[in-house]
Parts: C-alpha cells; sequence; structure tokens
C-alpha cells in the first residue's frame, strides 16, 4: 500500500473513532441506554467515557451505571486476518490483556466497526459470539459451516497465541468461552448520512436543547473528542455540557436531558385542598375552597359523572384544580366563556394547613412518583395520542369514575373531574411548533433500526425519483416457525423478507418447503441449481447470479427445513428491523384523513425536514388545514396504511418536493407492484 492510501486509511480510522466516541457522548448527554447499539442485554448508561485509557483495550472506555466498564476497539473497515500485524489481530491481543488484568471483573470487550468491514467479522464472528453468550456449548453442539470454522479457529487460534505471550500457557476451554462470552462485534454506521450519525443529530437536536445548528454542534462534539483523545482525558456529562454551552440552553443549570418537559407554575405537589368551580344556577358559577380528606384519611367531597357532591347538594362541576392559583389562571383563559355569569366566592377557613394532612402527604408523595415517570411517558391518559405542545396540563384523575392515575393530558383534553395540578412548558415543542402531537422520543428509538430501505437509497445518486415497489402480499407477521436453507458450505442462512427473517405458521412453512425444493429439484434437472449467500441475502439461479456476483459470494442449495422462530436467529440475519418505517403521516381536519397531494398519500422520513415541507407545499398553494402528525413505527403499520389506501386507487409518495405549478418536483413514488410492472411495460 502506498503512502497516501495508507494515510487515507489511517484517517478513516480515526475519524470513524472520534465520530463514534461524540455519538457516545451524546447518548451519555441524552441519558439513553446504549445496550442495543452494543449488542449488550443488560441496560447501560453511560456516566463518563474514557480516551485513550492507561486499558489494554486503549481506543477508549465506557463507564456506566452500576459500575459496568465497555472497553471499546474501534476499527473502520477491518479484515479478520490470522496475520498478528492485521487490525484484527490487535483488536484480539488488546481483549486478551485486558481479560488478564480483569480478573473479577465483569467488563465487557466491543469490537466497534463501520459497514464496510469484513462479513467474516460482522455476520459470521459476530454469530459465533452472540451462540456462545447463548450456550456455552455452541461452538461443539451447533453444526458450523466451513467458514464458520475457519473464522473460528482463526479467532481461537490468535486468542491462544496472545495468550501464550501474555500469561505463559493458553487459556483453558473453560477460560476461552468465559473470554469470549465477554467479546462483542456492533457496527455502526457513522457517515453523515449513516442511520448512527442521524440518530446522533436527533439527539443532539431534542434531548440537550441546543441553540445551534445541530451539525455546527456536532463537528464540534467531535472535535472535542479528538482532543480528549490526544491528550488521554476523561469526558463527564458535566464538563461536556460546560464545553458545549454556547450552543446548549442552561447549561449550568441542574437539567435532566431525557425529559422533554419542565413542570411549571405547580411548584410542590398539593394535595389537601379541591378548588371546584361550580354551575350555581344559570346566572351564577361557584368557586369553593375545601377540605380534601376528612380526620380518617376519606374523601370529603364525591365526584362523579362531571358532578360533585357537597352537603348542601349536587352540582354541575365545570373544573377543578389543586390550588387557588390553578384556578384563577384557568379563569383568564377562559374568561369569555363565563363573562355572563356572576362569581361566587366560598372561602374557608382552616386550622391547619390541609397539605399537612398525613392523608394529604401520602397522597402528595403518590402523586409525585406517578410525575416522576413523565420522561418515560408522553401520552396524553385522556385520549392517548402523544403529547407535543408548547404548554400541556398536569392532573390527577381521583374520581368514582375512573381508577386512580397521575401524568399529562393536551390542553384541549381537560375533563371536568380532572384535578390540575399545574401546566408543563416543552422547550422542544416550542421551538418546533409544527410538529404536533409528535412522539421524539419514540422516532428517535424506531430509527437506529428501521428505515432499511431508505438508509441504502440515500447512498444512490437518483434516489429524490426513485420508484419504490411494495408488493401487498407480504405483509408483516409474528409467527412462529422460519426456514432455513442447507448450502453446499454447511452454512444455514435463514430465509428472508425485507431484511429480516420470514415468520410462518407451521403449515405454511411446510408449504414453502415443499415449494423451494421443488425449485431446487427443476434447477438440478436443468443443470442450473439454485445458489444463496451465507447470510442470506442474494439468491437466485447460478446462471443469473454469475453475472452479478463472484463465485465465492454464494453456494449451492442442497435442502430447505422448517425450524422453529428464535431471537437468536433473528440477532444472527435480521439487518434492519423495519423495512418502511418509521415513517410519518399527516392526519387533517375533523375527519383525521390522511394527508393527500393530487392522488397519493403522503409521508416524511426525516422529522427535521417537515417544516421545509410545509413551507414548500405552501409556496406550491397547499396550505395544511388543523393537523396532527403520526408515527409509522413499524413495517407492519406501513402495510396496513398502504392496504387500506391504496386498494382504492390511491399511490402513496415519500417526501415530495413541489413546484411552483403543485407538481410533484421530487419525492419516492410508492407503487404496488403490479401497477409497477404495468409501468414499466408502457415504458
Amino acid at each position: 500500500m502506498d503512502s497516501g492510501a495508507g494515510g487515507a486509511a489511517v484517517h478513516a480510522g480515526v475519524d470513524f473513532q472520534q465520530r463514534l466516541v461524540a455519538y457516545f457522548a451524546t447518548a451519555m448527554l441524552s441519558e439513553v441506554d446504549v445496550s442495543p447499539m452494543l449488542a449488550v442485554s443488560e441496560p447501560l448508561l453511560i456516566e463518563r467515557i474514557s480516551m485513550e485509557t492507561a486499558d489494554s483495550v486503549d481506543d477508549f472506555s465506557l463507564d456506566c451505571h452500576g459500575e459496568r466498564r465497555v472497553l471499546v476497539q474501534a476499527k473502520s473497515s477491518p479484515v479478520l486476518s490470522s496475520n498478528p500485524g492485521s487490525e484484527f489481530a490487535a483488536a484480539v491481543n488488546q481483549f486478551v490483556n485486558q481479560f488478564y488484568d480483569d480478573r473479577g471483573t465483569n467488563n465487557l470487550y466491543v469490537l466497534a466497526v463501520g459497514p464496510n468491514a469484513s462479513a467474516r467479522i460482522t455476520q459470521q464472528l459476530r454469530k459465533l459470539l452472540l451462540a456462545i453468550r447463548y450456550d456455552s456449548n455452541a461452538w461443539k453442539r451447533a453444526p458450523l459451516t466451513n467458514v464458520e470454522k475457519d473464522v473460528l479457529n482463526i479467532f481461537s487460534q490468535l486468542v491462544q497465541s496472545f495468550s501464550q505471550e501474555r500469561g505463559g500457557c493458553e487459556l483453558t476451554d473453560h477460560e476461552l468461552i468465559r473470554f469470549a462470552q465477554r467479546v462483542h462485534v456492533a457496527t455502526f454506521d457513522m457517515d453523515d448520512s449513516g442511520s448512527d450519525c442521524r440518530t446522533a443529530y436527533i439527539l443532539l437536536r431534542v434531548l440537550t436543547r441546543l441553540k445551534s445548528p445541530a451539525d455546527l454542534v456536532w463537528s464540534r462534539l467531535v472535535q472535542l473528542c479528538l482532543d480528549a483523545s490526544k491528550r488521554r482525558l476523561q469526558i463527564g456529562k458535566d464538563g461536556l455540557r460546560s464545553s458545549l454551552s454556547r450552543f446548549i440552553e442552561d447549561a449550568h443549570e441542574k437539567y435532566e436531558a431525557q425529559s422533554f418537559f419542565e413542570i411549571a407554575q405547580t411548584g410542590s405537589v398539593e394535595a389537601g385542598k379541591e378548588i371546584v368551580l361550580l354551575s350555581f344556577d344559570e346566572t351564577k358559577i361557584l368557586i369553593a375552597e375545601l377540605h380534601r380528606f376528612d380526620g380518617q384519611g376519606k374523601p370529603r367531597v364525591k365526584f362523579a359523572n362531571n358532578k360533585c357532591t357537597l352537603q348542601s347538594g349536587e352540582y354541575v362541576l365545570l373544573h377543578r384544580t389543586s390550588t387557588i392559583v390553578g384556578m384563577e389562571r384557568y379563569l383568564v383563559k377562559h374568561s369569555q366563556s363565563y363573562a355572563d355569569r356572576q362569581v361566587v366566592l366560598m372561602p374557608a377557613v382552616f386550622d391547619a394547613d390541609p397539605n399537612l394532612s398525613n392523608a394529604a402527604k401520602a397522597r402528595a408523595a403518590w402523586v409525585r412518583e406517578k410525575l416522576d415517570q413523565l420522561r418515560d411517558k408522553l401520552s396524553c391518559l385522556n385520549c392517548g395520542k402523544s403529547v407535543s405542545a408548547r404548554i400541556a396540563t398536569v392532573i390527577e384523575v381521583d374520581d368514582q369514575d375512573h381508577s386512580p392515575d397521575a401524568g399529562i393530558v393536551h390542553e384541549h383534553c381537560v375533563q371536568p373531574m380532572h384535578r390540575v395540578l399545574g401546566e408543563i412548558v416543552s422547550k422542544f415543542a416550542e421551538d418546533n411548533p409544527h410538529l404536533i402531537d409528535f412522539d421524539i422520543k419514540l422516532w428517535v428509538q424506531k430509527l437506529r433500526t428501521g428505515q432499511g430501505l431508505l438508509t441504502g437509497l440515500r447512498g444512490s445518486q437518483n434516489a429524490s425519483g426513485a420508484r419504490i415497489v411494495w408488493n401487498p402480499d407480504l405483509v408483516e407477521t409474528n409467527r412462529r416457525y422460519c426456514i432455513r436453507i442447507l448450502l453446499s458450505d454447511g452454512s444455514r442462512p435463514a430465509i428472508l423478507r425485507r431484511e429480516k427473517v420470514h415468520q410462518f405458521s407451521l403449515s405454511e412453512a411446510k408449504e414453502k418447503v415443499t415449494e423451494f425444493e421443488r425449485h431446487l429439484a427443476d434447477g438440478l434437472r436443468i443443470g442450473n441449481p439454485l445458489f444463496m449467500s451465507a447470510d442470506g441475502r442474494i439468491f437466485g439461479d447460478r446462471s443469473s447470479l454469475a453475472k452479478m456476483y463472484p463465485e465465492e459470494s454464494v453456494s449451492e442449495c442442497k435442502s430447505a427445513e422448517v425450524v422453529l422462530f428464535s431471537r437468536q436467529i433473528a440477532e444472527e440475519f435480521d439487518r434492519w428491523e423495519n423495512y418502511y418505517a418509521p415513517l410519518i403521516t399527516i392526519r387533517v381536519g375533523e375527519s383525521e384523513e390522511l394527508f393527500k397531494i393530487g392522488n397519493a398519500i403522503v409521508f416524511l422520513s426525516d422529522v427535521f425536514q417537515v417544516e421545509k415541507h410545509f413551507l414548500n407545499w405552501a409556496a406550491a398553494g397547499i396550505i395544511l388545514p388543523d393537523y396532527y402528525l403520526e408515527i409509522i413505527e413499524d413495517d407492519a403499520a406501513f402495510d396496513i396504511v398502504m392496504k387500506n389506501n391504496l386498494s382504492t386507487g390511491l399511490l402513496a409518495v415519500i417526501d415530495p418536493f413541489l413546484a411552483p405549478d403543485g407538481t410533484v418536483m421530487n419525492g419516492q413514488l410508492v407503487m404496488p407492484i403490479a401497477a409497477a410492472i404495468e409501468a414499466s411495460k408502457q415504458n
């Protein structure tokens, strides 16, 4: 390799490592569990990142909650090799030395690689390490392909060779298994258009309250991580926020990074009083301040069927709050509704503060515990939809018609019997008023392992005008069985659909196997057998595949079998959790029908391009009526939307941009397969 190529490779590796560190730094700031990203089963919340440490695994380490440590070797595109001087061997050497250093710990070792890493690392080695974590006898029991045997042999020989150097002897079989169970292989796409980089942008933009564009903050964060690496520093949450202070609001104040809302105007939870607004008669409304509990801790006031029962009788309940201030706030907002009615005040005189009674304090503690869970429950207690508005309402549910609860509701979803505790202000919703009722946490969660098809298209020069074919006969299923194909090299890939293991009922699977073996026999009879790759992603007859793929990338299909679907099989072969989703649809008007441009329902794929689309459509004369955004979170939901709408003759378009005359200028048209075939004939 010439020096220019070598320099480029080193630069690429350094860039990958620092982007990866910046990615984990973003997760740390956002308090996001990184275990799914690292293929680790236990939750991992990063508390500190240590750069270029004195550990044997010296790229960086993640110090996580509960004294868990993850030591990471970052290699952008390593090749599995037995050469002791190779990148792969160097990583194994560091893991072995760390294993000797870590006696008595449960530290984990992660080989983090880019999407261009050798398939023998990202597929075969990852599969072998996954299997040994599930079953310590997996390497002996499970049939291995020739490729897997070769990979295992190279890995084991390297481990034993480096163990001999470090400890003077090889690891025992038991020690080798314990070592392998600590090693994980995880793939990260850190290119600008890669799924992990896009996830980092969203986390930065949403969860850390940026004052500057996310790409600018990302560049600064990568530079900070590079500087920390050169100086062998630790990166902590507080120090990182301070370093990014000019980009992030409230950098020096206490901040719960994953909380989208901050409770405002409520103070402490007050549970001892009832402030009620009652309809006294057609000309008067009554504001009453009442003791909530009696001496035995039982409710003094009855609430049922939107009515309030007092000793003096039953009244229609108009509104209910925990404080006088809260009632005043309501009346100011709704002054026009009661402008023609006289307000009658019925203040109370209390011997002691009702909020200090044992019953009130116990109830307040219960409510506070429920409210502490708000960060994980951003859905309205009343309608169930996501709450993403500048102001939402914190309520307690305590009446005879409903089970006790506490949480948030949309301002327009407040019911008369809801005991209003205060209001919450969403900085994110305030900064993004067009994202109405949008569940950003769900979007972040689904994006990293979703949009498999669109992620591939983003790297294409013709992505903006691409036609996407959708097969209405392929619906998402969660059946108990799958099909594995035995290849001539001994590998057993699963049949895939949309880049993930296809699940069948037992009868469906048996029928498919019979059909497959019939095609297998037909191919053999005419001298054109079926071939498949070890990962299941390439399949076809020999003559067709020979034109597109090297012979060593595929092996001949020998037979098919029905097996029980398992999480292990899914982890081995699934590339994406969702092929199309997540996507955004727009529900408009009182009917809440899907928004369409012409005869095409509209999907959007990028949450931070939504406003740009709205402005583009407005310039073309399309102004949205009242609307809210809905997340199509998985492919099953996508299939339902497509089936319900395309069966009526509609089309679908993803990310449409319009010319001034309203015609679609670019975007991805989604067509049923039959329509696509017919269109190709006409062209």
